[in-house]
């Protein structure tokens, strides 16, 4: 005889089943869909930031079991912030100085923004040059900036 679960425990049953078949830790996925939640994206900007910055097979196709999904999602918001910054100012945040890029520090749960305190710097500069205000940037680069430890003005 088949055995019918109730709804609650074929949501667990699932949740455990996936997780076991994933090639990512729990903490890892915790931490990037929470990193999503911050930035006011679904996780499908995750999954497409998986996509576009994992790491390819021989056949170019992502392999998950070597994609560091947090490093993914840090690579999709330092395009975006780098997209939405350039629009605004005209300056490409990692154009700014030759010495000091910014680029993401892969590390599963430790992934963070890296650059030299020129480059950061640098883009304070402009940002106050242009008079940049919170109001004008969308979640994902006010959260790029406060990784970076720049604070905007409100108004």
């Amino acid at each position: 005889m088949k055995t019918k679960l109730k709804n609650p425990d074929v949501n667990e049953a699932m949740h455990n089943f996936l997780l076991h078949c994933s090639p990512w830790k729990h903490d890892d996925m915790v931490t990037a869909i929470e990193t999503c939640n911050d930035i006011d994206k679904h996780y499908f900007y995750l999954v497409d930031a998986i996509d576009t910055y994992g790491v390819a097979d021989e056949n170019g196709e992502t392999n998950y079991n070597s994609t560091d999904i947090n490093y993914c999602l840090y690579r999709r918001i330092l395009n975006d912030s780098r997209e939405k910054i350039k629009a605004l100012t005209g300056y490409d945040i990692n154009s700014i100085d030759n010495d000091g890029d910014i680029y993401v520090h892969g590390n599963c749960l430790c992934t963070c923004f890296d650059y030299s305190s020129q480059a950061k710097n640098k883009l304070q500069e402009i940002i106050k040059q242009e008079n940049i205000r919170a109001s004008q940037l969308n979640q994902v680069t006010l959260f790029f900036l406060e990784e970076i430890d720049i604070e905007l003005e409100e108004a």
